[in-house]
């Protein structure tokens, strides 16, 4: 029973109701059933039960309980991109910065590009000498090379895990 409640001040000085008021007070309020503590968890099954891994949380730092979402993941740049945005893309990683000396002054114009900005001519494809292409063009095929690469890594990659036979063993264990 609280201080307050039962007639006198936090400071036991003199009462601030009177044991009438007080029982007047009570009778309105819902009788007080404190909840039964829960039972403390101990040991490691705790801690895989509430989902923690068992390593020390540092300082200032809050773990959440794992998720799982089962919504897509955002597509990625180059899903998005149109073939402009994709070659501009392309030529700011490859041949580098629009206003750098590489792509901004001396691959300013190629014979190819000057080619299709004629109004007649530039509908028919340019046949140049080779080495004639546009800066699109050669950053978009470095592109693809890349993209290239990377996918066949990544199959290699999976071909490599699916032929193992057997998992290694990292626990030190001497295997029967």
């Amino acid at each position: 029973m609280c201080a307050v409640c039962a007639g006198q001040s936090a400071d036991n000085s003199a009462p601030q109701t009177s044991e009438k008021m007080t029982s007047i007070i009570r009778a309105g309020l819902p009788a007080y059933e404190p909840k039964p503590a829960a039972p403390k968890n101990t040991g490691t099954n705790a801690a895989a039960q509430a989902g923690a891994p068992d390593s020390p949380v540092p300082a200032g730092v809050v773990r959440m309980r794992p998720f799982l979402t089962l919504e897509q993941r955002l597509p990625s740049t180059e899903v998005i991109l149109t073939e402009k945005g994709k070659a501009d893309m392309a030529m700011d990683k490859y041949i580098g910065d629009r206003y750098g000396l590489n792509r901004g002054v001396l691959n300013r114009y190629t014979i190819a590009e000057l080619w299709k900005k004629i109004p007649v001519l530039g509908l028919i494809p340019f046949g140049g000498p080779p080495g004639s292409t546009s800066n699109q063009e050669i950053a978009l095929t470095q592109y693809d090379s890349d993209q290239l690469k990377e996918s066949l890594e990544e199959l290699r990659q999976l071909n490599a895990i699916s032929s193992m036979e057997k998992p290694p063993d990292v626990s030190g264990k001497p295997s029967d």
